[in-house]
């Protein structure tokens, strides 16, 4: 039977809201982004922050940037965890929160031929 200790943290069992938010290393990484972003932090839980996201009132720039930063957290928190389980291999939070900010930093730039406007904003405020 497989050890239900999460891998990022090695405290909580390994369920939804550790392996994503609760446990340290992953609220390094996801409160990084909710700070830089202006998003309450309190509490994390995936039912708080998926609820939070759905009805947040911001401007569509902001919106793009958070859920893109909270999709990039999910894969690369659990690419991480298949890491330390499959391969060994082990990286700290702030490898995965310059990765996340390459992954979006990546995406705003392919909005740039068909929506330059909407791309320039998104930029100014990932680098503000």
């Amino acid at each position: 039977m497989a050890d239900p200790t999460c891998l990022l943290c090695n405290s909580a069992d390994e369920t939804r809201d550790p392996l994503f938010f609760s446990c340290q290393f992953s609220s390094v990484i996801w409160s990084h982004f909710a700070y830089k972003l202006v998003m309450n932090l309190s509490p994390l839980s995936w039912t708080y922050t998926l609820q939070t996201l759905l009805t947040a009132l911001m401007n569509r720039h902001w919106k793009f940037l958070i859920l893109l930063a909270w999709q990039s957290k999910i894969y690369l928190s659990w690419r991480e965890r298949n890491s330390r389980l499959h391969c060994n291999s082990f990286r700290d939070p702030t490898s995965i929160i310059a990765k996340i900010k390459l992954l979006i930093k990546n995406r705003v730039s392919t909005l740039r031929d068909t929506n330059s406007d909407f791309s320039t904003k998104a930029m100014q405020i990932l680098f503000s």
